[in-house]
């Protein structure tokens, strides 16, 4: 039988070094949501921004007035989690929309489905990036990386909201403007990303990819109504250092 040869040895350590480094971020990850979940399911302060998307999507469905109205929401956040600090809902009606389907779940299994997804998502990110950039050891500092750790403990959707802007960029570099576009247009639902990416999009003169993201959005705007929501955001002024999602 004819020997590997040294490159063959070397591919296949490194080969088995990721697996150990995706398995480690995979742990980590796990054990981050497990104990965040638990914290939640004892009453304890956790997941406070997924319970203010919940209730978002719930009040959704009786219209975007209820959606934007600050008492409806304090009630609605109040009989979904007792005791728990309010966190007023501040997002786009988009966002609310493809919460949703959540808010068809009890509060604690959307949590965890909620969880098990930004979890994936993270993973999927790490991989990627260790391999696009040929760096494993990517995959060990994500694991550490404190703002994804407190990310997923407060329950926000920040690895679900890059991976799509990862996507985005992956579609720009295929040179598929106008599907870039589209895919640009979900971060309505965190329009203060939106600026600096349609910035860039300009200086690159990606005219497809800025009129497919003018159409989209014209669409969500023509189905939810910014009104309601400008004035909310114009009401929350009067309450300065009020934390919000």
């Amino acid at each position: 039988m004819p020997d590997p040869g040294p490159e063959l040895l070397d591919l296949a350590v490194q080969r088995r070094g990721f697996a150990l480094l995706l398995l480690l971020l995979a742990g980590g990850l796990a054990l981050t949501c497990g104990l965040a979940y638990a914290r939640f399911r004892a009453g304890r302060p956790a997941l406070r921004d997924f319970v203010s998307f919940y209730a978002g999507g719930r009040l959704l469905a009786k219209g975007d007035h209820a959606l934007y109205e600050l008492g409806a929401q304090r009630r609605e956040q109040a009989r979904l989690a007792p005791g728990s600090p309010f966190l007023p809902y501040l997002r786009p009606p988009l966002a609310a929309a493809l919460l949703a389907p959540f808010s068809l779940m009890p509060l604690e299994a959307a949590a965890l489905l909620w969880l098990a997804l930004n979890a994936a998502a993270a993973l999927l990110l790490g991989s990627w990036c260790a391999r696009r950039l040929h760096q494993p050891l990517l995959l060990f500092l994500l694991a550490l990386f404190v703002p994804l750790l407190v990310a997923l403990n407060v329950g926000q959707d920040t690895p679900l909201v890059v991976l799509v802007l990862v996507f985005w960029l992956v579609l720009l570099e295929e040179g598929r403007g106008t599907a870039a576009g589209l895919v640009l247009a979900l971060l309505w639902t965190k329009p203060q990303w939106l600026p600096p990416l349609l910035l860039l999009l300009a200086a690159r003169r990606q005219g497809r990819a800025l009129g497919a993201f003018a159409a989209a959005s014209a669409l969500i705007w023509a189905v939810f109504s910014p009104l309601p929501y400008l004035r909310f955001l114009q009401q929350m002024e009067a309450y300065p250092g009020v934390p919000a999602c």
